[in-house]
């Protein structure tokens, strides 16, 4: 792959992770959506200043774009491997269970107001705390089958 390309790829990977649009990205490095768009192909050539806006608007530098280990900061971070691995033996269903649960837990809209205590879930709802069951919540996510209270009080 040419290095444009590669290039392109890098900072269209820092713009995802970071929760920004092309629109966003440029205006924020004095660019045009449409340019974002092509240097992420890797169809244009991109200037140093240029590549520094960039750089600075994603939170990163310049020399970042040109790291090209994909695992490296992954394998800096071991619990983040480890579900990596964990993840990588389960079928694609289980994965995208996990999935569904992580995004639920820290990215829904109420992920905010979410606290966790040893048994229930409380959420705020209409200004007033409710207590939802940790298990219910997840059998909501995953589909999983309801539980007996006598059968598994452990749960409940």
């Amino acid at each position: 792959m040419e290095t444009t390309k590669l290039l392109g790829t890098k900072i269209r990977q820092f713009r995802k992770l970071r929760g920004i649009t092309q629109e966003q990205l440029a205006e924020a490095s004095d660019s045009t959506g449409s340019y974002i768009g092509k240097l992420e192909r890797g169809e244009v050539n991109v200037q140093i200043k240029t590549l520094e806006k960039i750089a600075e608007a994603l939170d990163t530098n310049v020399f970042a774009f040109f790291d090209f280990n994909p695992f490296k900061e992954l394998k800096s971070q071991p619990w983040i491997w480890e579900c990596i691995h964990i993840l990588s033996q389960q079928s694609e269903a289980d994965q995208n269970k996990a999935y569904r649960i992580l995004k639920e837990l820290f990215t829904s809209s109420q992920a905010s107001f979410w606290r966790v205590t040893p048994t229930p879930l409380i959420h705020m709802r209409n200004g007033k705390f409710h207590s939802i069951n940790m298990y219910e919540k997840l059998k909501e996510l995953c589909d999983l089958p309801t539980l007996d209270r006598e059968t598994q009080p452990f749960l409940f």
